[in-house]
């Protein structure tokens, strides 16, 4: 009877996992995913947590059946359900919302082979913060407790947020390791949860270990230029000096300015053995020294000028030129501009250091030979030298600008108008008397600025979150005015002061990590105190259009249109000259912006949708609405991880202020 009763128990087994077997085997593909009851998350938010997903749109299916765009059909998962419930309440909870309640609830069609899923949530009140204790701190030296005191500080009107609790435990813990306690523990919080009065209690507790120094800096290399490095080189640049609380942030710059030398082709940084009893751990510097003279062939592919460039380009690099890690470097470009002519060529030479002065600044000393080809507008010859100040930035949260240079220029510019293009500016029809002209403009120009960078997004290749910015301050020829007054010699060129502010906000979408919507804005105005405006050089002017700017018009079309009204009879040389210089291309100020919505396909591929806007001025009372150009388009992205993205974009024009 017992056998009986274990055959038929294993029958019954054996049909049901049939069923349940068939049952996967029966797939619904999962048409909806609703979300009922939230406030705090929206539905997408919620949709991107949960494993189970919408079925893409039938054109989606129909394009991914033969590309590798779009997206296949997703089915569902019943298996899937509980997990999405427990993600939901997880977020919540780690929002405060200790109380939330999930249901789930799903409807299948046999017939259509569909399913339904929804979820039901019901969020009740977030919880509060009420008491905030750290423990382990108090045999800290009174001075690094007091910078810690008012990070231990939490609001208790604030809700409670797990984000936040990490980033205070993130930040204490880098504090301890940047003053010495390179052991300090990684403390996991303890919440306390009062469900009656809905508040949080929070208890963190630090091991600091000891405080050590550092006892000395070893240097340990290899490779094919390792004897023509010395030890003490690397630990000039390197920066950290024995002696010194062990600080980790230091350590990492340090190993940065090594980098930028370019001497290594593989750079570690290790702690030592350390000595316990005298609180003291060496470092070891481990690195391989690459070979001093390297010749580099390069491929050009950029937007100089809001144009796509493609040339070729060859480098002679000399490492540890005329010793202390400088390094010398002399290129030769050749480039075409959109496939079709000769944009330009140039050779420049390079000469870069890792430090200044004993400073962590890194000065660029670069001297070049320009010329550029414009074949509808112009010729330019330029030549010059220009000196750069890179001072070392504190890349952290903590930190608004995240990185600073300054320069000083000197170039020579001259400039050769086609003369179709010349007398089109100037409305001209008649010709006669006018055939000797000069259409040529030379002149020198001598500028002194910085620019300051505020980078705080997520991802540099494609960025999701966060405000990226940039503010560039120039004077022109003013130092070059002193000088000449100094010296009591003639001086004929305009001072101004150049500014352009740029600010791009990214705001994830749909799906925070593959679709942004970006908003850009960029502002620019030349001001002169002294002189012409009109003798600025044509290369320091404004200018609108091209692929990084108003993408529906050509590189540098949108630039003011200058209307003379002149009698021509008897037009003597400078008068011709002069009305030549004001219609020449180029505007004072600048205005343009865009909105940008991007996709990501899969990892490499992804597209956009666009509307761009902005011109270029002379003068303030000119800007109004009507004559501001407004562009629409769509593009295409490649995505590496290594390289910026490449883009294809295709704009047309939406509103064009000079047809009105």
């Amino acid at each position: 009877m017992a056998i009986k009763k274990r055959i038929l128990l294993f029958t019954a087994l054996l049909l049901l996992g049939g069923a349940v077997v068939n049952a996967q085997e029966l797939k619904y593909e999962l048409k909806k995913v609703e979300f009922h009851g939230n406030s705090f998350f929206t539905s997408l938010q919620l949709s991107d947590i949960c494993f189970s997903k919408e079925s893409p749109g039938w054109f989606s299916q129909f394009l991914n059946s033969f590309t590798f765009f779009g997206s296949k059909a997703t089915y569902f998962d019943s298996t899937k359900v509980p997990l999405d419930v427990e993600l939901i309440k997880n977020s919540y909870r780690a929002n405060g919302y200790f109380n939330v309640k999930v249901e789930s609830e799903f409807k299948l069609d046999p017939l259509k082979k569909t399913a339904e899923l929804a979820f039901y949530i019901t969020e009740n009140l977030p919880f509060h913060y009420r008491n905030f204790d750290v423990f382990g701190l108090e045999r800290l030296p009174l001075d690094l407790q007091n910078q810690l005191q008012g990070t231990l500080i939490m609001d208790t009107t604030e809700r409670f947020q797990s984000k936040a609790l990490l980033s205070k435990k993130e930040y204490v813990k880098s504090f301890l390791n940047n003053n010495g306690y390179m052991d300090a523990s990684d403390p996991v919080p303890e919440v306390f949860i009062d469900t009656l009065k809905n508040k949080v209690d929070v208890k963190m507790t630090f091991v600091t270990g000891g405080r050590f120094k550092i006892s000395e800096i070893k240097v340990d290399k290899v490779g094919a230029g390792k004897d023509l490095i010395d030890d003490s080189l690397i630990r000039e640049i390197f920066g950290v000096k024995p002696d010194t609380y062990f600080n980790q942030y230091e350590n990492n710059k340090g190993q940065s300015r090594l980098w930028n030398t370019n001497l290594f082709d593989s750079l570690a940084i290790n702690r030592g053995y350390a000595d316990i009893r005298n609180n003291v751990v060496p470092l070891d510097i481990i690195g391989k020294i690459t070979s001093l003279n390297e010749l580099a062939p390069e491929i050009i592919g950029n937007n100089e000028d809001d144009e796509l460039n493609l040339g070729l380009a060859l480098s002679y690099i000399r490492k540890n030129f005329l010793g202390d890690a400088r390094k010398m470097t002399i290129t030769v470009t050749g480039a075409t501009k959109n496939f079709t002519q000769m944009a330009y060529t140039d050779l420049r030479a390079t000469f870069e250091q890792p430090y200044l002065f004993g400073s962590p600044i890194r000065p660029r000393l670069e001297t070049y030979f320009t010329n550029q080809i414009r074949a509808s507008q112009y010729d330019a010859l330029l030549y010059g030298v220009r000196l750069n100040l890179d001072f070392e930035s504190s890349f952290t949260p903590y930190t608004f600008v995240t990185s600073l240079s300054a320069y000083i220029n000197w170039e020579y510019s001259k400039y050769n108008l086609v003369r179709s293009y010349a007398l089109d500016r100037l409305n001209l029809v008649d010709l006669t008397g006018i055939q000797n002209f000069n259409l040529e403009q030379t002149g020198d120009n001598a500028t002194i600025g910085f620019v300051a960078g505020h980078e705080k997004t997520n991802n540099i290749i494609f960025p999701t979150e966060g405000v990226s910015a940039s503010l560039l301050v120039e004077d022109g020829n003013s130092f070059r005015f002193l000088l000449n007054k100094i010296f009591n010699a003639p001086f004929n060129r305009p001072l101004y002061f150049k500014s352009i502010l740029s600010i791009s906000k990214y705001t994830p979408l749909w799906e925070p990590n593959m679709t942004v919507f970006a908003v850009k804005l960029k502002a620019g105005s030349i001001i002169t105190y002294r002189g012409n405006k009109i003798d600025i050089p044509i290369n320091q002017r404004f200018y609108a259009g091209g692929s990084n700017s108003v993408r529906g018009w050509k590189s540098r079309d949108l630039v003011p249109h200058t209307s003379t009204t002149t009698n021509w009879q008897n037009l003597s040389n400078e008068d011709f000259e002069a009305l030549l210089k004001q219609a020449t291309p180029g505007g004072y100020l600048l205005f343009e912006g865009s909105f940008e919505t991007r996709l990501k396909l899969n990892e490499n591929f992804g597209v956009a949708v666009f509307l761009d806007y902005g011109n270029t001025w002379n003068e303030l009372r000119e800007i109004s609405i009507k004559n501001i150009a407004v562009s629409t388009g769509a593009g295409f992205r490649i995505y590496t991880p290594i390289l910026p993205p490449l883009r294809f974009d295709f704009g047309f024009k939406l509103f064009d202020p000079y047809l009105q």
